[in-house]
């Protein structure tokens, strides 16, 4: 699935980004491509918490604002752009985070539905890690916790009540950018779940690594601009994905 983010990635248009991928079980070989690269080692990190906060402290000098990717969700072009402009309202974006309002999600008979990113009328529980863009002063005063399951959630709460933290919406200004779905979260980091031997859905060489090179989502055209209907106008009853799967 590593492929399918690196495309996406590679996709993006806005120009000043760079993307690391820390493989802690030393499967993938080292590569770079376009504004991105691989480091691979051999050490198992406790948490995936702690594994995030690691990969963190390997952005590239001068990096203002961190955006955390996992492999099992997708994103359209415009969606580094529309956390950078968001961000850039304040003067002080290295204190500042962004969180969308809306996201995509990829139902399982291929409809892509707009929803909300939260299931509680405060609003406070707003999933999708993967769509915030934190700066980085801030997130050095935070962090993610110890934790493998849960962590995005403890991140949040630390970001909300951090004294300088100020919360803007990515998708106030754009259409949303980020997909939820595509391949039934596959959260392979779970500690439950044993995947040393995962192969990310390619084939490992003689060699035993995996070459990582990106490649277009299949059926999904992520060149063209998605604007979809609102979910609603009735409110959620439960959490945002059982509301979506009726």
């Amino acid at each position: 699935m590593l492929e399918y983010v690196l495309y996406c990635f590679e996709q993006q248009d806005y120009p000043f980004r760079s993307m690391v991928i820390l493989d802690d079980a030393g499967q993938l070989e080292e590569a770079e491509g376009n504004r991105w690269r691989v480091v691979s080692v051999d050490k198992r990190y406790p948490t995936l918490g702690e594994k995030r906060n690691a990969c963190a402290k390997m952005a590239p000098k001068g990096t203002e604002v961190l955006v955390f990717w996992d492999d099992d969700d997708l994103f359209l072009p415009w969606g580094l752009s529309a956390t950078a402009e968001a961000m850039s309202y304040k003067s002080h974006a290295c204190m500042t985070w962004a969180r969308p309002g809306l996201f995509n999600f990829l139902t399982k008979t291929g409809e892509l539905w707009r929803c909300r990113t939260w299931n509680r009328e405060d609003q406070k529980d707003k999933a999708c890690q993967c769509g915030w863009g934190i700066g980085i002063n801030l997130f050095n005063a935070t962090g993610y916790p110890a934790l493998n399951v849960g962590e995005d959630k403890r991140l949040a709460m630390a970001l909300e009540q951090h004294t300088y933290g100020q919360e803007e919406d990515s998708t106030s200004i754009y259409p949303p950018w980020y997909i939820w779905g595509p391949w039934g979260n596959e959260h392979i980091s779970n500690p439950k779940v044993v995947y040393n031997t995962f192969d990310g859905g390619v084939g490992k060489n003689i060699d035993g690594k995996i070459r990582v090179q990106p490649k277009p989502p299949p059926g999904i055209d992520i060149h063209r601009p998605v604007f979809l209907p609102e979910i609603g106008p009735r409110p959620f009853k439960g959490d945002w994905y059982e509301d979506v799967e009726r």
